[in-house]
């Protein structure tokens, strides 16, 4: 029997050909997908075999170099009883493979070659033994390593002219020069990373003695927190915090290296990291809540800006360092223009967001407010005046009142269940401190589940000259909902619309004060605490303008209370009166309507007031 045909069965002897031959080619097709199947584990297994095979002899091959170069440099004395640098990888395999044994009372660590020579230290002329030492950001002349005291175990790091914000120690730049002390972690330009030894004094100056588990990974959680990022600041608290602070831990010497890059290349470009809550990204209602991790690229003549996300940046990387292995090999081999990542185009820089929160839709309260606008830095950039009003579909403000002739509200927001909900969003305004922030202006918005943003537009007319001030046409839109959800009630009690601000960007030469400040506070992300700190406020709010409404209410209450008891205080105890008493309380205590109540706003608007009047063409059912 061939291997295509069916053996006879009594299922199918009593088969047609036709059937017959369905069947086989059936079988056929699942047999060439069985076989398909085992080709693929197998030769996925021995890709698998293959890859880890090659990582193994890399790693053997790396290592053997290392070592020899290890053993040429080391080769004058054991490193017991001598200074000397040990180098700090990723894999800790590699790590201490690499150690710089400082023999001579001066060392000196750079590009140039190896070998001894004069050089002036302090006002002396003093013989330096330099160290070949390359990579991103390393100056032909980086440092030197100088030894004092009678047996050298006092060692002080002087960085050369021009390489100070290219050296740190434990993750602080050294201006000058600093005395190194045991463990003392080491950066030498953008990733060359060593811990320094020292058998001659292993304890510190205050007496203590550092842990020896010194590792790649506790070294740039170092630099991350002398560089300030608040997410290490403080111990993870979360799996989220985890994953963030693993992220940053790989990002930051990748970030180091894009800016050497830049810098060898001549781009006029730097790098660095911001962290993004989640207030401040738009997010849809339902999607996940994290921290987003951006990458900003500065052009440093221009002040333009573009901002990539983790997975954009990677890309990017990757022309970066072809680019580079084409300078290094002095190739003639250009990158298209639109694939190099230094000459991205431009588009609309983000100048800050402000997040507003809706509890008091929950409760059918207007909201009148002036949102400070917060720059992805962190810092104030402006401020948007903006209304969130309780309407019908048509937008007509709603006018119920209680029977005091009071504007009503809702003490409960599970009152609004299964009943159609309506607001108003309207932009009144908005102020820009920086006048280069103040081009083509565009506030974009989108409400629970939009994918799309509602973008307004503030032309540049509008911050100056005869039109300065006039809102545009179309700053208000409303917001409809079918049955108020339990996911409704959630998104009023806990979400916020973010409004971003963005401008247009052009290739004029402009000078940014901020590119000016430290790096711990250009790196400084956007705070948590300041937009916990928003949230609350709008809390109180919402709660007081509650209290307030409940008093007013309670107080009309008191008022009507005692004026029946007045009125029936000298009426006989007659089954009549007894009545009548009842049915006045009954009145009071009634169950109220709903309507509005409008919260007061935290500063007044320099805006002129905007005609409410909606350009809707439904009918007026809320």
């Amino acid at each position: 029997m061939k291997l295509n045909e069916l053996p006879m069965t009594p299922a199918n002897k009593n088969l047609t050909a036709k059937e017959r031959e369905e069947l086989k080619q059936q079988v056929r097709e699942e047999m060439m997908e069985k076989m398909r199947a085992n080709i693929a584990e197998l030769e996925a297994q021995n890709q698998q075999k293959f890859q880890e095979k090659l990582e193994q002899a890399r790693r053997e091959a790396a290592q053997m170099a290392l070592e020899a170069q290890a053993k040429d440099e080391t080769s004058v004395g054991p490193t017991k009883v001598k200074p000397y640098l040990s180098n700090l990888n990723e894999d800790p395999q590699l790590s201490g493979v690499i150690q710089h044994l400082l023999v001579h009372k001066n060392t000196g660590l750079g590009r140039r070659q190896a070998g001894a020579d004069d050089c002036v230290i302090g006002d002396k002329t003093q013989k330096v033994y330099w160290v070949h030492m390359q990579g991103l950001g390393i100056a032909t002349e980086h440092a030197i390593l100088i030894r004092h005291g009678k047996t050298g175990s006092k060692v002080e790091l002087r960085v050369l002219e021009g390489v100070n914000k290219l050296t740190k120690v434990n993750g602080t730049p050294v201006r000058e020069s600093v005395f190194l002390q045991h463990n003392d972690r080491i950066l030498f330009g953008s990733h060359q990373l060593y811990l320094f030894k020292n058998p001659l004094a292993e304890k510190r100056d205050d007496g203590t003695e550092t842990s020896d588990d010194l590792d790649w990974e506790y070294a740039q959680r170092e630099l991350a927190e002398k560089t300030g990022f608040e997410a290490f600041e403080k111990k993870p608290k979360s799996k989220e915090d985890i994953i963030l602070q693993k992220q940053l831990l790989e990002l930051i010497p990748i970030l180091a290296e894009a800016n050497g890059i830049a810098e060898e290349l001549g781009k006029n470009r730097t790098f660095d990291l911001l962290l993004v809550p989640p207030t401040a990204q738009g997010l849809v209602y339902g999607e996940k809540k994290e921290t987003r991790i951006v990458i900003r690229m500065r052009d440093t003549t221009t002040n333009n800006i573009w901002l990539w996300d983790k997975d954009q940046f990677m890309e990017h990387r990757f022309t970066m360092q072809e680019m580079y292995q084409n300078f290094l090999g002095n190739s003639k081999t250009t990158i298209p223009k639109e694939e190099d990542p230094f000459l991205q185009p431009l588009s609309p820089r983000l100048v800050g967001v402000a997040p507003a929160f809706l509890q008091a839709l929950g409760y059918r309260l207007d909201v009148d407010d002036k949102l400070r606008l917060t720059s992805i830095e962190g810092e104030e950039a402006g401020s948007l005046d903006f209304q969130i009003i309780p309407c019908t579909k048509t937008g007509k403000v709603l006018v119920d009142t209680d029977d005091s002739g009071e504007p009503d509200f809702v003490e409960d927001p599970h009152e609004l269940l299964g009943r159609p909900f309506s607001f108003k969003v309207i932009i009144n305004g908005i102020t820009l401190f920086n006048s280069r922030d103040r081009n083509a202006v565009s506030v974009d918005y989108r409400i629970f589940r939009e994918t799309k943003f509602t973008s307004i537009k503030f032309p540049k007319a509008y911050f100056k000259g005869p039109l300065s001030g006039r809102i545009p046409s179309d700053n208000e839109r409303i917001f409809s909902i079918g049955p108020v959800t339990p996911e409704v009630l959630d998104y009023f009690a806990n979400e916020c619309i973010c409004f971003m601000v963005y401008t247009s960007q052009d290739d004029r030469s402009y000078q940014d004060t901020n590119v000016q400040r430290k790096d711990k506070e250009i790196c400084r992300t956007m705070s948590f605490v300041r937009d916990e700190e928003v949230s609350d406020i709008n809390k109180l709010k919402t709660i007081l303008s509650l209290t307030q409404k409940k008093l007013k209410r309670h107080s009309k209450r008191d008022e009507k209370i005692k004026r029946f008891i007045e009125q029936y205080r000298q009426s006989p105890p007659t089954p009549e009166n007894y009545k009548n008493v009842l049915e006045s309380l009954a009145n009071v205590f009634a169950s109220q309507k709903s309507s509005p109540h409008t919260l007061n706003r935290s500063s007044a608007s320099s805006n002129p007031p905007l005609n409410r009047t909606s350009r809707a063409n439904d009918s007026d059912d809320n």
